[in-house]
């Protein structure tokens, strides 16, 4: 693999998080839970949660 690839390959796998970051804290939010990120920052998780889902290549 090349470094690009590497980098492609690092891009689409935190697309996918935050993709799937989004539809978790939905699903808890539907069930009346609440969640609190434990690594992010408050304002990154914010960021990614207020943005639509992605399309990850």
């Amino acid at each position: 693999m090349f470094n690009g690839d590497i980098l492609n390959v690092f891009e689409s796998l935190q697309c996918g998080s935050r993709n799937h970051l989004r539809a978790f804290v939905g699903t808890i939010n539907q069930m009346g839970g609440n969640y609190t990120p434990q690594y992010l920052s408050m304002e990154e998780f914010i960021i990614i949660i207020e943005n639509s889902n992605e399309r990850c290549n």
